[in-house]
């Protein structure tokens, strides 16, 4: 019986051993997906600003490359400091205003101060990508992007909303969703049941509402 029982733990222990793993495989799957579907997006943009010979392209260059070096060379680790994260969603967002006409459509608000919580790298991203390709240039006249994000107790409230446009550009006709997709899927591997997740659509407006335990 001794015998049987100890093979049993040790049965169990491998077992243990191989879903952690598994896991850690299919993490790191998802994660390179991400640096190419977040490039793949920013080049989409350039290329439209370079079709209309829009001033803008410069500028949009070199703000696209200070995200790519944070995409890079800052998020190689499981987890960063939020606050970091934060930084770099409000260069994204600024380097997408420069594609609108009406930058006050765009409103993200978030905290000055948020200690030292730390979340997944490129974990918010997907959603806010989602609000400037479905949103913003999809419809000029009635677009808009709100992105609140708030802590509190070690809980992260992130929220989006958007206008639901008509695509144009090369992403017209091309299979989506891939961003939301994978962002669910990380979030599943990575905070399990630690965080809350509902997508709202209705005829002209999206809406995302994350919640995730950061503690």
């Amino acid at each position: 019986m001794s015998k049987d029982w100890f093979a049993l733990l040790e049965s169990q222990r491998r077992i243990a051993v191989l879903e952690k793993e598994k896991k850690e495989a299919e993490l790191d799957i998802l994660k390179g997906q991400v640096n190419p579907h977040f490039l793949f997006n920013t080049l989409n943009n350039l290329y439209s600003l370079a079709q209309k010979k829009s001033e803008l392209t410069s500028d949009m260059i070199l703000k696209l490359s200070d995200l790519m070096r944070y995409v890079l060379y800052e998020t190689t680790s499981d987890f960063v400091e939020l606050k970091d994260e934060i930084a770099f969603i409000e260069n994204y967002i600024n380097l997408q205003k420069l594609r609108t006409n009406n930058p006050g459509a765009v409103v993200f608000n978030s905290p000055n101060q948020v200690g030292h919580l730390k979340i997944a790298p490129l974990i918010l991203i997907h959603f806010v990508e989602n609000c400037f390709k479905h949103g913003l240039k999809g419809d000029t006249q009635n677009a808009f992007v709100k992105i609140d994000l708030k802590v509190q107790n070690g809980i992260l409230d992130f929220a989006t909303e958007n206008n639901i446009g008509i695509l144009d550009e090369p992403e017209k006709n091309k299979p989506s969703g891939k961003g939301l997709i994978n962002a669910k899927k990380r979030l599943d591997l990575i905070y399990g049941e630690k965080y809350e997740l509902d997508l709202i659509a209705d005829k002209n407006v999206f809406n995302v509402h994350l919640n995730i335990d950061l503690k």
